[in-house]
């Protein structure tokens, strides 16, 4: 009896510490064109590229990979929408440049509306040299190093839009900060 309940104690802890991974079926669905992901619902990825719409719909993207972003926004007018993404970084530690990023804009003209991006270590939402990216209505925190960021480089841009947003590190202790928020 005592092996039995062993056995059923472990596979039950197992199951709770394991989770799907959903990275080729979301991907593969971005890839066909928009998506529209089902209420509510979470899904674990290891990264995901965003080249169409993707309305969250009031889900979570749980960033599941060690490195990298959570969503890569790469085609021109991409954009994501309604929902959250979230990382596995302990915010009582100390955050890195070098961190997981929970959103990158990587194309003219891109959208993150009304997104909650929390617990990465790296930027929240970072933005490369391109042109008009628009982030509104979106809260980021518990973000390591820099929750917003639009690094143009040395290239000449136009046009963007930050606005309507939530920064909010407040739960971070002073002593892990590096970087202002935005």
């Amino acid at each position: 009896v005592k092996i039995i309940s062993a056995l059923i104690l472990t596979a039950l802890v197992s199951a709770l510490n394991s989770y799907a991974d959903d990275t080729a079926t979301l991907q593969a669905k971005l890839t066909a064109g928009n998506l529209t992901l089902t209420a509510g619902a979470t899904y674990n990825v290891t990264g995901l590229t965003v080249t169409h719409a993707l309305n969250m719909n009031g889900a979570t993207i749980n960033m599941t990979a060690t490195s990298g972003a959570g969503i890569r926004i790469s085609a021109a007018g991409a954009s994501v929408t309604n929902g959250t993404v979230k990382g596995t970084w302990d915010y009582t530690t100390a955050g890195s440049a070098n961190g997981v990023i929970g959103m990158r804009i990587l194309a003219d003209n891109c959208t993150i509306t009304n997104v909650h991006v929390t617990q990465f270590a790296g930027y929240g939402i970072l933005v490369g040299a391109f042109n008009k990216p628009t982030v509104t209505g979106c809260t980021l925190d518990k973000i390591g190093y820099i929750a917003f960021y639009f690094d143009a480089e040395t290239a000449v841009t136009t046009g963007g839009i930050f606005d309507k947003n939530v920064v909010d590190r407040s739960m971070l202790s002073p002593s892990t900060v590096q970087q202002i928020a935005v």
